[in-house]
């Protein structure tokens, strides 16, 4: 099949998405909140808007090369020992946390921005599975979207529930040695290997020792920590790949499993009385703070880090 077609036939399915997406959007708003005001309005627009730009820059990305395929899906269960699963999760909970509190910024009906807000950040990871489908080396994944369903659900049940974020999904990210063996695929750069490079990944799953023991006098914002990384991947199943028409391997490198315990902290409770700043911790609060953590790692056994991230 011809490229031209091919990169034609991409690109449309894209535009048809988002054009889905935006009536799906307007028609769950009107539905929901009924008269919306011209703030609610311009809010909604402005995130369709910033996420049209979005899904153009992925398509370029996707598209940038000659290599196009016809829509196609992809079995990736168990690949990078699951933590491209575990970054499917954090992503689609940090995009609906944004989501439901903007909405919520915006005077929406609480369950209009919570529902809206979930629809919003899991359509948007929906369309990078619509982009890998058109991708000769990958294809849709069912379990990516499987991650994206729990990513989205820890904030839905969690505000339906207590009306508030306990258990926080959270990142962390150290150079690893391992990205100089295949910058190819783990990045070239210290940008491209914080998003590509699982091995320097961790995700963390952070909740406040208050609301765990229930002890009066332990503060709000201290929290303790489980992360989960790996070690040694160069590959996604083994450390063996095609490249340049040539089979790599690199098999002594041993794979690795980790988990992690920690303490962190909870920036938005620790600046509660300044708004302006706890606006600002949101953010952060997206990153885990380094502080002394214990490891466990199926190669190595247990070691103690003063500080990791």
């Amino acid at each position: 099949m011809p490229n031209d077609y091919l990169c034609t036939m991409g690109c449309s399915w894209i535009y048809i998405y988002f054009v889905a997406v935006s009536l799906i959007t307007y028609l769950l708003l009107w539905r929901w909140q009924g008269k919306s005001s011209t703030r609610v309005l311009g809010i909604v627009t402005i995130c369709l808007i910033i996420y049209l730009g979005a899904l153009v820059g992925l398509a370029n990305a996707w598209y940038g090369n000659d290599s196009i395929a016809s829509p196609h899906w992809f079995n990736d269960l168990g690949e990078w020992r699951y933590m491209d699963k575990l970054g499917h999760v954090f992503t689609a909970f940090t995009i609906v946390r944004f989501m439901y509190k903007v909405l919520k910024w915006a005077k929406c009906k609480p369950n209009v921005s919570i529902w809206l807000g979930a629809f919003l950040g899991f359509a948007f990871m929906c369309s990078i599975e619509v982009l890998d489908s058109m991708s000769p080396k990958y294809g849709a994944s069912l379990t990516d979207i499987l991650a994206n369903v729990c990513g989205t659900l820890i904030v839905v049940i969690q505000i339906k529930l207590f009306s508030k974020i306990k258990l926080m999904p959270k990142f962390g990210f150290q150079f690893s040695q391992f990205a100089v063996m295949r910058p190819s695929m783990l990045g070239g750069t210290w940008a491209e290997q914080a998003l590509k490079d699982y091995n320097g990944q961790t995700y963390w799953y952070s909740m406040g020792l208050k609301d765990i023991t229930n002890i009066k006098f332990i503060p709000g914002w201290l929290q303790v920590s489980v992360g989960v990384g790996a070690a040694g991947l160069l590959g996604g199943y083994e450390n063996r790949w095609e490249q340049n028409g040539q089979t790599m391997e690199m098999l002594a490198v041993e794979r690795l499993s980790e988990i992690y315990l920690s303490l962190d902290i909870d920036w938005e409770i620790l600046f509660t009385r300044y708004k302006w700043i706890r606006r600002c911790m949101f953010l952060a609060n997206n990153f885990k703070t380094p502080l002394p953590t214990l490891k466990f790692s199926t190669g190595e056994g247990f070691s103690f880090y003063w500080l990791y991230f």
